[in-house]
């Protein structure tokens, strides 16, 4: 169990944590999504990208999550 939610945060944050920051925007929107309150972001964050919530969801689905 512990091994499949640290794969599945492995491919939700680890490219942003590569890049240097955590994606807040993105994941408020699939914690909205997820029917919890998210929020909107205060600069410097800036919005998500459509792509990258899909990719969010894609990886979700593939878990069994969504």
């Amino acid at each position: 169990m512990l091994r499949d939610i640290v794969a599945i945060a492995d491919r939700l944050q680890s490219r942003y944590f590569a890049q240097g920051f955590h994606h807040v925007a993105l994941f408020k929107a699939v914690s909205e999504n997820n029917g919890l309150i998210g929020g909107a972001v205060r600069p410097p964050a800036s919005a998500h990208d459509a792509v990258e919530l899909r990719e969010c969801f894609e990886v979700m689905r593939a878990a069994g999550l969504r």
